[in-house]
């Protein structure tokens, strides 16, 4: 999949994953300038409440601020998938974009990565009891 844009290409995209469901936030969790994500699967909480335990996640990376000459592509993304199952565990993995083809691809490869956790690596709470 295509993950470096120009600035009419990188609008586009913008538009076309905001269409799709995710979210941006301008926080930084890799060094990106932003990230999008979207909850794949979620599960309920003891409090009712929904907890997200799978999110696909699309790093930004602007360089206009780092090039001092003319490049084409000035926005390049990074898909990551992160999957917890319990406050206790996070999984993080990228994504190499030469395994899919579009955002619907990734999300079910995130998707699948989860149906593997789950059967082959059950979660194990290594919580010590005080």
């Amino acid at each position: 999949m295509k993950t470096t844009f120009t600035v009419e290409e990188f609008d586009l995209f913008t538009k076309e994953i905001t269409d799709k469901g995710y979210i941006k936030c301008n926080g930084k969790l890799r060094n990106e300038d932003y990230y999008f994500y979207k909850s794949i699967f979620k599960t309920l909480n003891e409090d009712g409440n929904s907890r997200a335990v799978v999110q696909l996640i699309l790093s930004i990376y602007d360089w206009r601020k780092y090039i001092l000459h003319d490049v084409k592509d000035i926005f390049s993304a990074q898909f990551n998938i992160e999957i917890s199952r319990n406050n206790n565990e996070r999984n993080s993995i990228i994504l190499d974009t030469n395994l899919f083809e579009s955002i619907e691809d990734a999300e079910k490869i995130t998707l699948d990565l989860y149906k593997y956790f789950e059967t082959k690596l059950p979660y194990k709470n290594y919580e010590k009891n005080i």
